[in-house]
């Protein structure tokens, strides 16, 4: 007999000498009442003890299912509003190209819009691979937010665009306080030189540069560059002028392709 065992025959000897010990003093019938309630209850402590710890893990296990389950609808909610926050987002984009299309519907053969499915891994990327089938080289690329830059490459299903940042385009632009003016926008890889710009007109930060349309490759008004920043060298006739896109590609889903050339 171990030491639990013992310890508990003591408990229970204990309690019926008790038990008896008190009886003494009562009524025969009371005796054996109150010896009987007692073994009673001693007997069923244990078992007592035993439903409720079993109760007790019963009860944790379902709060632990129902912790689980609870947490699986949360990232099921979150995977479902994050697919509408991008749908959302998809559908500005179109809507945007859209009215960029009823503007400017006139100035080439056909428009249609691209997905992009690559870019370079620059903070600004300089190429992008679209989803274009059958396109033509040289197509105009364009975001709801401004011109984006130029096909360069086709295949069966896809197309490569270098974009404004690239040295190898120029484009043609204007500012509308200055409809006159016949400047270039160059891209020197992560931001563009706004070249040809003579000292005496006087642009601003932040102003928007747009697509003037001459040399009949690129449609008139749309957004180019945003000037950064403004040099006045002395001595020199033109001034140094720096800006960033007015597009935004690298977050963009959809563009907008302009082609010059009929479809077959």
């Amino acid at each position: 007999m171990n030491r639990k065992q013992r310890f508990r025959t003591f408990v229970i000897l204990s309690l019926i000498i008790g038990a008896l010990a008190y009886s003494e003093t009562q009524p025969l019938g009371s005796r054996f009442t109150l010896i009987f309630s007692s073994l009673v209850e001693t007997i069923n402590r244990p078992l007592l003890i035993w439903q409720e710890v079993a109760l007790w893990f019963q009860n944790r296990a379902d709060l632990q299912q129902r912790y689980l389950q609870l947490q699986t609808e949360q990232q099921q909610n979150g995977a479902q509003a994050q697919q509408l926050r991008y749908l959302l987002a998809e559908n500005h984009q179109l809507k945007t190209l859209l009215k960029l299309l009823n503007h400017h519907n006139d100035a080439f053969e056909s428009w249609q819009p691209a997905s992009i499915i690559g870019r370079t891994p620059e903070k600004k990327s300089q190429r992008l691979m679209i989803q274009y089938p059958n396109g033509h080289e040289d197509d105009v690329i364009i975001s709801g937010s401004g011109l984006v830059g130029l096909v360069e490459d086709v295949n069966a299903q896809t197309a490569t665009v270098r974009t404004i940042l690239d040295a190898s385009i120029a484009v043609p632009i204007y500012s509308p306080k200055y409809p006159k003016l016949a400047a270039l926008c160059r891209g020197e890889g992560s931001q563009l030189f706004i070249d040809m710009v003579p000292q005496n007109i006087e642009l601003n930060i932040d102003d928007i540069l747009y697509t003037s349309g001459a040399g009949n490759l690129y449609p008139p008004g749309i957004a180019v560059a945003k000037v950064t920043h403004i040099e006045h060298p002395k001595g020199e006739v033109f001034s140094k002028i720096y800006a960033v896109p007015a597009a935004f590609w690298q977050n963009d889903r959809w563009l907008m392709v302009a082609s010059t050339k009929a479809e077959e």
